[in-house]
């Protein structure tokens, strides 16, 4: 759920960059550049099987209509769900009731164990279809903008 600020909100992005010093320098100039952020802090995900990329979330205070994906490629909005680390896309969401009950069902309570330390995110399988996917993650670092 999004938090209001008068008749802005926050909101959580989630930018996927490879693995490079000079990719994450770049990408957090962008984000400093470009957004209202909330506290001024960038947490850095390690992918867990995919040490080739990092997830960087950040929170921004959406003052209009803001284009994210127009400044940075592989942005996208997500929530969190605190007690067990779960970053997810409200796709994901919808993808996982249906994997655990069998259905759609908003009243659903899903059970956020089995996800835990994760990032949530629809992807098309070997075959086309659109598939959950489960990504492990681990919290590489903090990085306050201010200090970049």
């Amino acid at each position: 759920m999004s938090e209001k600020y008068g008749r802005n909100k926050l909101i959580l992005l989630c930018t996927i960059i490879p693995n490079s010093k000079y990719f994450l320098e770049k990408t957090l100039r962008k984000i400093d550049e470009n957004f209202k952020t909330n506290n001024g802090k960038v947490f850095v995900l390690k992918m867990t099987g995919e040490e080739d990329k990092l997830i960087l979330t950040y929170n921004i205070i959406q003052e209009g209509q803001v284009k994210y994906r127009d400044i940075l490629k592989s942005t996208f909005q997500v929530h969190r769900k605190k007690d067990n680390n779960v970053l997810y896309t409200l796709n994901a969401l919808n993808m996982a009731i249906v994997e655990q009950c069998g259905k759609k069902d908003q009243s659903y309570k899903l059970d956020w164990t089995e996800y835990k330390n994760s990032l949530l995110i629809v992807r098309k399988d070997d075959d086309g279809n659109e598939a959950l996917h489960r990504v492990p993650t681990l919290l590489n670092e903090i990085i306050e903008l201010e200090k970049i």
